[in-house]
This record gives structure tokens, C-alpha cells and sequence, in this order.
């Protein structure tokens, strides 16, 4: 049964949590709703100011070689598999520095200036400091410019080569005749920038990094994307245009080789069929069987077999080491027709020795003639190669601006949207520990467990005569809960966590009060270093001594009236601490407990000197004053924490100058929580009086 009413008792204050949280949230709205408003309007200062920067993107596709010679190549290499493209090894290739230098080169990339550079044709400059840069400007004339540098000068023709002093220059004649100027840089100096600028990535599947083809992306991020794409459709031409160099020198290198062979190979058919010629016009009579021809058949296909993998040995010979599995591949293939071959030797052995002579001259012209038609076929293919304008790399899509990457709308919510949470954390921070309260209820909200006995309207007599009356009903409910009667002596202290909480207003009006009653009543300044009650009797701080005088004279020199005595601060005390802990202070209260029926204690802020704590070891009630609009939820914790600590609890928490809040649309009836509609109907709204006759 415990554990349930545990269970129900946490699900409820998880509920008023949560409902404070929102009424919080809702109370500090205009809070929120500026700080929101505030980052919106950075954002948007932002998206105006800023440049524009765009993705500008092309897509090349790297395909295997669609001619018979390389393909027949890589088969017999591969084991008669499929060309294969390592992507990685294309965008290394692709962003070689010999590339990027040329890209440099071509488009004038380290010549910067505010007007177009497409007209300088040459401009090299020797002598340039790494990470330096030469600065000179360029006057345009009619029939001749001035180059400018150094506050030297030189005249030069439009179109033609000039050098002068470590410089080389061929520029063209602009459109508009005028001084321009630049800032040349070393090619050198900005390879690096460009190979970072230049994004190349494979868009294919990571099982497709070794495959028959696959697509590249290029990129560049670029306030200019008119130059970004000039940058990048350069840059695809001179990788293009180097894969085609690539392969026409590889041809040219097989042509070379093949024409070797073949001017040996045709001497060597020439002899071989003369040979064969001879020996058949001098053996006209022999018979040649079916198995003969059987043989001979399987010789040849075994023949060209072999002829094909000796001239791709050949040609592998210098490039692969005799441990490369392609190499030993190759080797293996040779050796299984190799002893094919064997066995047909075997076979022709056995045959009469005219048949194994005519086997054997009618096998050499075989083998030649294969052999140089395999190398005629292969020039033939290598031929077309080193003809050819087309390789394996082509531009899918020629380079475009493809969107804006910043800035961009979705960054502006983005960012609006954290300026809403910054501001309801703020909101929610401060009116858990900054916020001063504005009703009652927040101090149940705040999980403090401290009776609230009363509540005090605003007081405002001269304007509202209702407030006053309200004020008198609450004075009379808070003695009620004290449970005031000459019947029934105490002492009680007031005190509040911080200044400026009214609560020496509501001390001396409790006092008269209480006065008013018939009971005996003494009201006593103890904030003795900022007490100011002597003000609102005409009196004034009196001293050490004339308060020792007390315990001698009595009371009745500070009469207020037959039933109300006030003794005003003590003035000049050195430390007040040591002052009250010195015993006087608890001998004074014996004596005034026997002359009065109710004293009441003006102490000093509980949170500002350790006096009040001193105090209230000498009291049978401690009270604790909270200000409307002042006094913050965690401040009232903190004092009810540290009076924990002494060992001691407050008898309760009096609300002070409560009044209707100005701002908060919807008032209270929209913040979720009935107690903060009951306090401000009871003690704003309504009223209850005499009947008038």
C-alpha cells in the first residue's frame, strides 16, 4: 500500500513539474519569442551579406578498352577474364600535378585580377620566392601596351613573345582599352590549392572500385561558378587528352615491336615453304591417311595456341617479373598445350619416316603462317588505337552549377529554431532560480513543503480602499494561524531571504494589530545594522547602554499605547554577532516574556547575515517573508536548506504585496494550475463585507 501512494505521489510531482516547466515557458513568452527573434535576424544579416557559394559538378565515365588487342591482352594475362579499371588509380591520375600545372597554365589560374585574363597568352616570371607574388599593371593602348613593374616600364607589342629581366610575355588586345591590374604567383604555389579545390570521387558502389568501368564525379565549391566551370571542363580535357596520349604511345611501342617480328618471320615462311615444295615434288607417291591429316589438324590449332602465347610473352617479358601471378598464369597456359603437343609427338613417332618428314616441314610452315597472321592482325588492331581519337575516358555530363550550398534556407530554420530552445532553456533557468514569483502557488510549484499561513494583498489605502480591506482580512487569517491570544504567550520572528521584502512594513502592522486585541504586544528592531522601524514612531537607534537600562527601569519608557511597547535598533555595535551571542540577548527575551503576552522580532535578511540565525534560538516561531515580484522560488529554498542545517524548520511562509501581473496574456486563467487561479480570485478579485442598513 506504501509503495502505491509512493508511485502516486511521484507521478504527481513529475505532473507539477512538467506544469510548471510550461507555466514558465508561457510566462516568459516575450522573452522567447525576442531571443528567437534575435537569432532570426542574425541568421537573415547573414544569408544578405554573405557571398553566394555554388556546387558546380561534371561526371566522367572510365570504361575498359574496347579494342581486340588490348582486350585479347588482358584476357590471356587475366586467365580470360574482363578488362578491370581501379577508380582510385583514375583520380590519382587524374589530379597528377603535372595535370593541375597544366590547368594552371592554360587558364591563367595564378594571374588574379578584377578584369578578364583569357587575353595574356604567355606570362612566365623566373625568380619568384616561394609564397611571394609579383605585382604590376598592364596599360592598354591602340597599336601597343605598357607593361608596368617595379616603376619601370616597357613598351610592347599586342601578339608577339617579349623578354625582358627574367620575364616572358605574349599578351593579346583586349576589348577595352584601359590600366588593369594583377598579381602574378608561381604555378608552383598554387598546385596544391587547386588539387584541394578540385573534389574527385568515385560514385560507383565500393564493390565496383575494381570493375569494368564506373562513373567519377568532379566538383568544385566556388563563389564564381562561371569560373568553376571553365576550371573544371579544362581540367576534364586535359585528362582526357593524356589518356589518348597514353594509348597512342602504347600503340606506337606495339607497332614498333610486331614490325621486328614480322620482317623475321616472313623470311623465315619463305624457306619453310620452299622446303616443303621440294620434298613434296620429290615424294609424289606417298600416301597421306585420315589419321595423317588428323595430326596435322590438331597440330596447327595446338600451334596457334602456343604462337599467341609466346608473342604475348614476348611483349610482357620486360614489364612482369618471372614470380607475377599474371606472368606465371601465362606460363601454365603454355605448358598444358606444350604437353599437348608432346603427346601428339608420340603419336607421329609410330607413322613410316616419310609421313613424320612431311608432318614435320608441313608443321613449320603452319606454325609461320599463324604466327604472322596473329602479328598482321595485331598490328592492324594497334594501328587503329594510335589512329584513334577515342579512349576509355569520356565526359557524361560537361561541367554545370548544380545548386547553392550556402547559404541556404534550411540553415536559417535551422538556426532560428535553436534560437527558440536557447530561449525557453533561458526562460526555464531563469524562472527557476532568477524569476521572482508572482503568485502563491509558484512556492508549492517549486516542491516547498513549507506551510504558506497568509497572504498580503498589495496595500494601497489612498487608491483602492478594497485592497485595504482585503490587506485587514489577511492580517486577521494570519493571526488566526498563529494562533494569537493573551492566552497564549510567544515569540515569533520575522525575517526574509534578501532586503526589500517588506518585512518590517508587516511587522508593525501584525504588532498594531495585535495591540488592537487587547493582548500585549512588544515589537522589537533586531536588524541591527540596517533597522529602520524607529522612523514610523518618530524615534530613534538607541544605545548599548540605555537597552542594558532595560533590565533595571523595565519597558515603559517605549509605549506606543497601554498595549503596544517597541524598542527601536541599537546603535554603534561593533560586530552585532558577538554582541547577541554574548547571552544578554536571551536574558532580555526571559524578561519581556514576562511582562508581555506576544513579541514580535524585525530581524535583519536570513540570507545576508548570520544574526537572524542567532536569533532563533531565543523564539517559539520563525516566520519567512516573501515579495511579490522580488523575492525568487530559490531563494526561499536556499533559506528552508540552510535552516535545515541548524536543525530547525520555519513555521511558515507569509506572500507579501501580492498584486495582478501586468503582461502575461491570458493572465492565470491560462496557466494550467488551479491554485493560481484560487489565490488571485481570493485575495485580488473579491471581497467580502458588511451589509449596509
Amino acid at each position: 500500500m506504501t509503495n502505491n501512494t509512493d508511485n502516486r505521489n511521484l507521478i504527481d510531482r513529475d505532473e507539477i513539474n512538467l506544469g510548471k516547466l510550461f507555466r514558465i515557458i508561457l510566462m516568459q513568452s516575450k522573452l522567447i519569442i525576442f531571443i528567437t527573434f534575435i537569432f532570426f535576424l542574425i541568421w537573415y544579416s547573414y544569408f544578405i551579406i554573405s557571398d553566394r557559394t555554388y556546387e558546380v559538378t561534371s561526371t566522367i565515365q572510365v570504361s575498359n578498352s574496347s579494342l581486340n588487342a588490348d582486350r585479347d591482352l588482358n584476357s590471356i594475362l587475366t586467365g580470360g577474364g574482363s578488362d578491370t579499371i581501379n577508380l582510385e588509380e583514375q583520380i590519382i591520375l587524374y589530379e597528377t600535378r603535372s595535370n593541375i600545372e597544366e590547368l594552371i597554365s592554360e587558364l591563367n589560374l595564378n594571374i588574379a585580377s578584377k578584369e578578364d585574363v583569357s587575353n595574356i597568352n604567355i606570362l612566365e616570371i623566373e625568380n619568384i620566392n616561394r609564397n611571394e607574388s609579383f605585382k604590376f599593371s598592364i596599360t592598354y593602348k591602340d597599336s601597343e601596351y605598357l607593361f608596368n613593374y617595379n616603376n619601370k616600364t616597357e613598351i610592347l607589342a599586342y601578339d608577339s613573345i617579349s623578354e625582358f629581366n627574367d620575364i616572358k610575355i605574349n599578351i593579346s588586345k583586349p576589348n577595352h582599352l584601359k590600366t588593369v591590374d594583377y598579381e602574378y604567383s608561381s604555378v608552383q604555389d598554387l598546385i596544391s590549392f587547386y588539387q584541394r579545390l578540385l573534389r574527385i570521387n568515385p560514385i560507383t558502389t565500393s564493390r565496383s572500385f575494381y570493375s569494368s568501368g564506373g562513373i567519377i564525379s568532379v566538383s568544385i565549391n566556388s563563389t564564381d561558378p562561371d569560373k568553376a566551370i571553365k576550371i573544371i571542363n579544362k581540367a576534364n580535357e586535359i585528362f582526357i587528352t593524356k589518356n589518348l596520349l597514353e594509348k597512342s604511345e602504347k600503340a606506337t611501342k606495339a607497332i614498333s615491336f610486331i614490325d621486328q617480328q614480322l620482317s623475321t618471320i616472313e623470311q623465315v615462311l619463305l624457306f619453310d615453304k620452299d622446303k616443303l615444295n621440294k620434298f613434296q615434288e620429290t615424294n609424289t607417291t606417298i600416301n597421306y591417311d585420315l589419321e595423317t591429316q588428323a595430326i596435322l589438324s590438331n597440330l596447327s590449332e595446338l600451334q596457334k595456341k602456343l604462337t599467341s602465347l609466346e608473342l604475348e610473352e614476348a611483349k610482357i617479358g620486360n614489364s612482369y617479373t618471372n614470380e607475377n601471378p599474371l606472368f606465371k598464369n601465362l606460363q601454365f597456359q603454355k605448358k598444358v598445350l606444350t604437353d599437348q603437343s608432346k603427346e601428339i609427338e608420340k603419336r607421329i613417332k609410330k607413322l613410316p619416316s616419310s609421313q613424320q618428314e612431311y608432318i614435320d616441314l608441313y608443321r613449320k610452315v603452319e606454325i609461320s603462317q599463324e604466327l604472322q597472321r596473329e602479328l598482321l592482325n595485331r598490328k592492324l588492331s594497334y594501328s587503329i588505337m594510335e589512329a584513334s581519337t577515342l579512349g576509355n575516358v569520356r565526359v557524361i555530363n560537361a561541367a554545370y552549377n548544380k545548386s547553392l550550398v550556402s547559404p541556404k534556407i534550411i540553415f536559417g530554420l535551422v538556426f532560428t529554431f535553436l534560437g527558440f530552445v536557447l530561449g525557453a532553456l533561458i526562460s526555464i533557468y531563469r524562472g527557476l532560480f532568477l524569476m521572482p514569483i508572482s503568485n502563491p502557488a509558484e512556492i508549492y510549484d517549486s516542491g516547498i513543503s513549507t506551510e504558506l499561513i497568509g497572504v498580503f494583498p498589495n496595500l494601497n489605502i489612498d487608491a483602492n480602499e478594497e485592497n485595504s480591506t482585503l490587506f485587514e482580512q489577511s492580517l486577521e487569517s494570519l493571526l488566526l494561524n498563529l494562533n494569537i491570544s493573551d492566552s497564549n504567550k510567544q515569540t515569533i520572528l520575522f525575517t526574509s531571504p534578501t532586503e526589500s521584502n517588506g518585512k518590517t512594513f508587516l511587522t508593525r502592522h501584525i504588532a498594531e494589530k495585535i495591540s488592537k486585541l487587547d493582548i500585549k504586544c512588544l515589537l522589537i528592531d533586531l536588524d541591527l545594522k540596517r533597522g529602520d522601524l524607529h522612523r514610523f514612531f518618530d524615534k530613534k537607534p538607541i544605545s548599548k547602554e540605555k537597552f542594558n537600562n532595560i533590565f533595571d527601569s523595565g519597558f515603559e519608557e517605549f509605549k506606543v499605547n497601554s498595549s503596544y511597547y517597541f524598542i527601536p535598533r541599537i546603535k554603534r555595535l561593533h560586530s552585532s554577532f558577538q554582541w547577541l551571542n554574548s547571552g544578554i540577548m536571551s536574558r532580555f527575551i526571559e524578561k519581556a516574556r514576562e511582562e508581555f503576552d506576544v513579541i514580535i522580532i524585525d530581524t535583519a535578511p536570513f540570507l545576508s547575515v548570520s544574526d537572524t540565525s542567532l536569533l532563533t534560538s531565543f523564539v517559539d516561531k520563525c516566520l519567512l517573508v516573501s515579495m511579490h515580484d522580488v523575492t525568487t522560488a530559490h531563494q526561499i529554498s536556499q533559506c528552508i536548506e540552510n535552516f535545515d542545517q541548524l536543525g530547525k524548520q520555519f513555521d511558515g511562509i507569509i506572500y507579501n504585496n501580492y498584486k495582478k501581473p501586468k503582461g502575461y496574456f491570458g493572465y492565470y486563467q491560462y496557466y494550467g494550475n488551479y491554485n493560481y487561479q484560487y489565490y488571485a480570485e481570493k485575495y485580488l478579485y473579491t471581497s467580502y463585507e458588511y451589509e449596509n442598513e
